[in-house]
């Protein structure tokens, strides 16, 4: 079946907009049910619906409510069903017919234990047999209702939000005539820089890497100098067996330290980038509409400094619980001395904000204070992540996570409460105080993970909690803050 299929309900329901609620947390439900969700095709349905929740302006915090009161029930129904029925299920039609999925699900299960309720609401072939295999097994009934509520809380903005933007876009009239002038040229420019940069990081972080021949060769030359070979043992932390060297966050400490004091002395002591600034202002005040204003304050709201001090302390309490103090410590100091440096060098640059919405933020303007604290945030996530991947993996997590940093500034200078100096300062501050981070962290970072290996899978699992919990912030988040971020940055009309 294809979108084609669908559109006679996709019709009605658009002459019927007081259905599209019940609509989402139907399919949700059904997606969600014991082998219903690998006959119906759920996925289509729910992203076709929420397209139209999008175009139709409906409030983002009921579509997310309704998907996940729709897959908590489904997967409740699967659980208890298998609760009540235990093994004698599989005599019974539907699940006479399906026997491969049930034991595919009951071999997850097995090998996972309670985390594959929330790990398997998002893998499709097994997704709709998990809560049911769970039931039948005998998990508890109050831990299968702790898991089920948590991944709901992930599954609904995972499966629901991609359908509502791209309907909140389509919104939006596509004409030439709704574009600045310019708009396909920057959007060009700021793509192939964008590529450049993702292919430059791509490169150096597999050529920094401990197998590679730079890092080998620096391996080598530290013999020949005492502060480098001091330097290198300190980080290394271990005489016994080779550790690797923080090469990479060293280089990336030097190169974003060099770049922030040279950027820096452009923007505060020449005008060489006063034109780019203005026009990216003006570029901003043409581009701004309801409709992309919706998505910009989406973003904006994800380096709010309430919500990223929140956001610390669910990562804090992650690492606590994993038993890592020494990394909660670093994570803590550096998110505290993002706030304090970024406070400190905006009241002493004295950089005025741009002059475009109703009510601006009353701070000053360089550097971004949004831009240094997701970098920091969102970059040693990143790094804490990538430093269980392989190192030829490692690059795929800082890219994927070094979009939302990228976007996050980016929605600042197109609200235009930010010079698009300011970003780039901004992101290049929170890099240096991320990379010095890490370097100083590489001295213990093995010394937690052997302590900790015993207890992987406990860790995963907390590590997968705190991740449901910070979905569960942002989406509070956004209901709370959305409607008031709108008002106040209202461009100002003469």
């Amino acid at each position: 079946m294809n979108a084609a299929d669908f559109q006679p309900i996709i019709d009605w329901l658009s002459s019927n907009p007081n259905w599209v609620m019940f609509s989402i947390a139907l399919i949700a439900f059904i997606e969600s049910l014991a082998l219903a969700g690998i006959v119906v095709p759920g996925v289509l349905l729910l992203f076709l619906v929420a397209v139209l929740a999008g175009n139709l302006s409906l409030p983002l915090w009921e579509v997310l409510s309704a998907g996940f009161a729709g897959a908590a029930l489904g997967d409740g129904l699967s659980f208890y069903l298998g609760h009540f029925f235990k093994q004698s299920l599989r005599q019974y039609w539907p699940f006479s017919r399906y026997p491969k999925a049930l034991k595919l699900g009951e071999e997850f299960f097995s090998k996972h234990g309670g985390k594959s309720v929330i790990i398997g609401r998002f893998i499709g072939p097994i997704r709709p047999v998990l809560p049911l295999i769970a039931g039948m097994l005998g998990m508890s009934q109050l831990r299968f209702l702790s898991f089920n509520l948590c991944s709901a809380i992930a599954w609904s903005p995972f499966y629901l939000l991609p359908g509502y933007l791209t309907g909140t876009a389509a919104h939006t009239t596509l004409s030439k005539q709704t574009f600045p002038e310019n708009f396909y040229l920057v959007l060009g420019v700021f793509i192939a820089l964008l590529t450049l940069c993702a292919f430059i990081f791509r490169y150096l972080n597999l050529a920094l890497q401990q197998e590679n021949a730079f890092y080998k060769l620096i391996e080598k030359k530290k013999q020949h100098s005492f502060l480098a070979r001091r330097t290198w043992s300190y980080l290394t932390n271990d005489h016994t067996r080779q550790r690797e060297f923080p090469l990479a966050s060293l280089s990336l400490l030097i190169i974003s330290a060099l770049l922030f004091c040279f950027w820096s002395l452009l923007t505060l002591q020449t005008g060489l980038l006063h034109e780019l600034d203005q026009f990216m202002l003006e570029f901003a005040s043409n581009t701004r509409s309801a409709h992309v204003d919706a998505v910009l304050i989406s973003l904006t709201l994800l380096g709010d400094e309430r919500f990223l001090y929140a956001s610390f302390t669910i990562f804090v309490g992650v690492f606590v619980f994993q038993k890592r103090p020494i990394a909660a410590l670093h994570l803590v100091i550096a998110g505290l001395s993002t706030a304090a440096l970024t406070h400190a060098l905006k009241y002493g640059f004295a950089v005025p904000r741009p002059e475009l919405v109703i009510y601006a933020p009353l701070s000053l303007s360089y550097p971004s204070g949004h831009s240094s604290g997701a970098a920091i945030l969102y970059g040693l996530v990143a790094s804490f992540i990538a430093q269980e991947r392989a190192q030829s993996q490692r690059w795929k997590v800082y890219l994927t996570l070094g979009l939302p940093i990228f976007m996050i500034a980016l929605s600042r200078v197109l609200l235009g409460v930010h010079w698009l100096s300011d970003i780039i300062g901004g992101i290049l501050l929170g890099l240096s105080l991320c990379a010095i981070t890490r370097v100083i962290y590489s001295r213990y970072a093995n010394t937690e993970q052997q302590k900790t290996q015993q207890t992987a899978t406990n860790n995963n699992i907390k590590a997968i909690v705190g991740f449901i919990l910070w979905l569960a912030l942002c989406v509070g988040y956004q209901v709370s803050y959305f409607s008031n971020t709108v008002t106040k940055f209202q461009v100002i009309t003469s």
